[in-house]
């Protein structure tokens, strides 16, 4: 009955909000810091920099984003607090996403439309018109940061996987929130910010590695779900748990027991998991072709530079025997 009222469908979502508000507040804060840090660190590349700065952010915002829902999960292992508080931080956040990616752009672009043309009106009438051209308006763009798209998209991630067994939608509606996104970053590119500049990398990076990361822990996580937070495994084996008298949940018995079938379990994913990654996507036979061609390729080339050069040295042969 109270403002933070749990059972309530609209006041559950109060604090909630308040939450995501004050989290988007602090990492503000420190993204700047973080920068700052990084910045005295005195990196000798432009790659180790950017890894130390995604570092640093993505372990203060991922504890900002989980921190509550492992202790509920962990400590208070109670499945219906961690569904709650899973279903409102992730909706909270894909909605704000998608009004900051969606909605908020295309406001910008149709005042700030208006407002350029006029400025433009007053200008002089003499203005070279080369400078008032296509390039023109896209140097006064600003720049596209993708940062901030990596470590949402990071983020969101972590939501899918990490906690899957508490709120199995979260996948699909994580789907049709990227689908947007993905769409409005397009329009955002061709009609708001400036055209990036190719930049040549064989990956992404420190964020991969850090994907890599929530990966495996996933299956940790989700397996404490599974065995001490909710009845899942209970229903598996009743005999391993017993019935709390007081908060009415159900409670292990022997937790030894338990936990040796999580790790027998655990084990057996990462076995899969490790033999899934190993398969090689390109058969061997088809390897062998490619770089058989590669080669065929190579030598062709180097036997037809070698054919030029021949022939520029025999016509500078016959030059100076002209000139003698």
């Amino acid at each position: 009955g109270g403002i933070f009222d749990s059972q309530s469908v609209l006041k559950s979502f109060l604090p909630i909000i308040l939450r995501a508000i004050a989290v988007l507040l602090m990492n503000e804060q420190y993204s700047s810091l973080a920068e700052m840090l990084t910045k005295w660190e005195n990196h000798e590349t432009l790659s180790g920099h950017q890894n130390s700065v995604i570092l640093k952010r993505v372990l203060f915002e991922a504890f900002d984003a989980y921190v509550v829902l492992f202790y509920l999960a962990i400590y208070e292992r109670d499945i219906a607090l961690v569904r709650l508080e899973l279903v409102g931080a992730f909706h909270v956040d894909t909605l704000r996403r998608v009004l900051t990616e969606c909605v908020l752009p295309y406001i910008i672009q149709y005042f700030g439309e208006d407002s350029f043309k006029s400025k433009k009106s007053k200008k002089d009438d003499d203005l070279d018109v080369k400078t008032t051209g296509y390039l023109s308006s896209e140097a006064d763009r600003a720049e596209y940061d993708t940062f901030d798209d990596y470590i949402e998209m990071l983020i969101q991630f972590g939501y899918v996987t990490l906690f899957a067994s508490a709120y199995p939608l979260a996948a699909f509606l994580a789907v049709v929130a990227n689908f947007i996104e993905m769409r409005a970053d397009v329009w955002k590119l061709t009609h708001l910010f400036q055209r990036r500049s190719p930049v040549r990398a064989n990956s992404i990076g420190m964020w991969r590695l850090v994907l890599k990361v929530i990966s495996w822990l996933a299956a940790g996580s989700n397996l404490l779900i599974f065995a001490f937070t909710s009845s899942q495994m209970r229903q598996w084996f009743p005999d391993y748990y017993i019935t709390d008298e007081v908060t009415g949940r159900p409670m292990p018995k022997q937790a030894g027991d338990i936990l040796l079938i999580v790790l027998v379990i655990e084990h057996c994913l990462i076995l899969i998991a490790v033999l899934v990654r190993n398969i090689s996507n390109t058969p061997h036979t088809v390897r062998e072709e490619i770089e058989k061609q590669i080669w065929v390729h190579d030598s062709e080339v180097s036997e037809a530079r070698h054919r030029k050069i021949m022939k520029l040295q025999e016509y500078r042969n016959q030059r100076s025997q002209k000139s003698a």
